[in-house]
Order: structure tokens, then C-alpha cells, then sequence
């Protein structure tokens, strides 16, 4: 297979999520009866155990509570860590293969949010991409259009693997054919592909293509030290392709030497955006006692044991 690349930098992003799902929602037809909308009412279990009028002539209204005052920063608050990680799959993308079924992409927390492909089985949903795979292009650094499905009897699948970045082929409809690469190895993720489209044609897959290594290390911040002036504290995931963990320790070390307070926090098994519900809570704890140390002016609940901060902290501090 032949593959072009163009060197656009941004492309639009497509809307077939948004219209897929106004396909799965909305009701086929406006002029339902009262008898359909009590079926799809039943469907979702909305039965109402009692008219309205039972309902507020018979219950009693709830007691009020006690106000309570705490602290600013030490309450108990109703959004748990799983809550604020969004510890339930997350949809990246949808197509249709040719024989009509829904074929979708999904972000797995319990697995450090490896991108798996999903298509509709007869009876249950079936796994496309291998474990030792995942499905994620960096293009734009967050990505965008990291799979396409052609549109022949072939069901030929393209897709970008998250951890070398390289362009892989695989046929859905034979179980037993591994997923193949089609683009160079450059032994990192030096260029990005995104957002491809068929050329049944000329037998062709045509793609979005970014970066090339150099420009990634000349946007790099750590070219830009000299510009710091403010404390600065850094949270790296050992697992990041896009923000490698040596350009967070290069940094690190350069601003320690240069004498501004700063602090490192690495995670492991973290990626370009952290999962796991504890690294979260850690993450939005440790940003709240940084800013409170280093600009004051508030106190922090006492059981948030503070990190060391680097040319801050003193041996009686510390």
C-alpha cells in the first residue's frame, strides 16, 4: 500500500461523532403517540410509582441540617478522586465498516488510558487492537483522526500506535492477521501522522503528516530558562511520549541551578495526562500547597503533607 502524506499543520476536525450520536438519540419520527413515548419510558425504567399529586400530599419534607463551618480548604467535598478523573471510558472516534457495523474508539482508565478499537459483535462488543498496541496519534499533541476504515469488502483498518507513532494496517474480518506497519521507524516518535483518508482508486492511503525531530527541540522550553522568573513546579508521567521525562528533569535541573523555587513530582505508568484517581487527587493537592507556600495569603487542610521545594525550603523548614 502506498502512503501519502501532506505537510499541513492543522486540519478540521471531523464531525461525524456529533452526527452519529444525534443518530443514536434522537427519535425517529416527531409524531410518536402517547403509546410509543410510554414504551420508550419503559425502556429506560422511568415508572413513576405515584401520580404527582399523591407524591407532595403524602411525603414530608426533608429535615434541615445543620450548618456546618470549616476551615477554608479542609471541607468534605462530594466530588471523590474517581469522579474528578473520569474513571468511565472515554469515546475518541466512530466509523462504520462495510457491512454495517459500528466500529468506535475508547480510552481505558484501568488500562493508563490505553486507546483501544471496539467493534459491534452479534452478541457482545469485540476487541480489535492488540495489547501490546494502542491507538493514539500526537499530532497537534492531543490528537485527532487516529483511525480510518476503508470503505471495501476488505475492511482494511489504519491507525497510529501511541508509543512509536508509526502507521499500522489490519484486516477486521481475519482474526488472525496481526496489525502490520506501513510508515519508517525513526526509533522515536520523531513525525506524527492524523486525520488519513482512502484512495480506492490508485489503491492509496492518503495522510496528514507533522514535525519532523529538530522542531520538537527547538520548541522545547529548556531552550528558554533564561526567561523564568517565577517558583514553578512540574508533574511528569514516566509513560509521556509527547513531554518526555528528560525534558522535565533538563528543566528542573536548570531552574534549581539558577536558583528559582521549584519542585519535580514523577508519576509512574502516567502518560501525557494523568489517569489514576490517586495521582490526580496528589496533583490537585500538592498545586494547592504550592501556591499557598509560595504566595501565601491562605492555609491548606492539615492533613496535605507538602513536597520539598527546591531553594525554598530550608533544612528547618524541610
Amino acid at each position: 500500500m502506498a502512503v501519502l502524506t501532506s505537510s499541513l499543520t492543522r486540519f478540521p476536525s471531523s464531525s461525524s461523532l456529533s452526527s452519529n450520536a444525534r443518530r443514536l438519540f434522537l427519535s425517529p419520527s416527531s409524531s410518536s403517540s402517547s403509546s410509543s413515548i410510554k414504551r420508550r419510558f419503559n425502556l429506560f425504567s422511568f415508572k413513576p410509582s405515584r401520580s404527582l399529586a399523591s407524591m407532595s400530599s403524602s411525603s414530608s419534607s426533608p429535615p434541615l441540617q445543620e450548618k456546618i463551618t470549616a476551615p477554608y480548604g479542609s471541607w468534605k467535598s462530594p466530588m471523590t478522586a474517581d469522579i474528578v478523573s473520569g474513571s468511565s471510558k472515554r469515546l475518541g472516534g466512530t466509523a462504520v465498516d462495510s457491512r454495517g457495523r459500528l466500529v468506535w474508539l475508547e480510552s481505558r482508565p484501568n488500562e493508563s488510558g490505553r486507546g483501544v478499537l471496539v467493534v459491534e459483535g452479534e452478541k457482545e462488543p469485540i476487541d480489535i487492537t492488540p495489547k501490546e498496541l494502542a491507538v493514539r496519534t500526537l499530532t497537534q499533541e492531543y490528537g485527532g483522526g487516529a483511525f480510518r476504515i476503508s470503505s471495501s469488502d476488505d475492511d482494511l483498518l489504519v491507525f497510529s500506535n501511541y508509543k512509536d507513532q508509526r502507521l499500522y494496517k489490519q484486516h477486521i474480518l481475519h482474526k488472525d492477521s496481526p496489525p502490520k506497519p506501513i510508515t519508517p521507524d525513526y526509533g522515536s516518535p520523531a513525525v506524527t501522522y492524523a486525520d488519513g483518508v482512502f484512495d480506492a482508486r490508485f489503491h492509496r492511503y492518503i495522510t496528514v503528516r507533522e514535525g519532523e525531530e529538530k522542531d520538537f527541540y527547538e520548541r522545547s522550553p529548556i531552550n528558554f530558562v533564561d526567561r523564568f522568573s517565577c517558583p514553578i513546579i512540574l508533574f511528569q508521567g514516566l509513560e509521556d511520549k509527547v513531554v518526555t521525562p528528560d525534558q522535565s528533569r533538563k528543566i528542573y535541573q536548570a531552574l534549581k541551578e539558577k536558583g528559582l523555587p521549584v519542585a519535580l513530582v514523577e508519576y509512574e505508568g502516567e502518560q501525557h495526562g494523568f489517569r489514576k484517581a490517586e495521582n490526580i487527587k496528589y496533583t490537585l493537592e500538592q498545586q494547592m500547597v504550592f501556591f499557598a507556600r509560595v504566595v501565601g495569603g491562605f492555609q491548606v487542610a492539615d492533613d496535605i503533607s507538602p513536597l520539598k521545594i527546591d531553594n525554598f525550603d530550608t533544612s528547618s523548614d524541610a
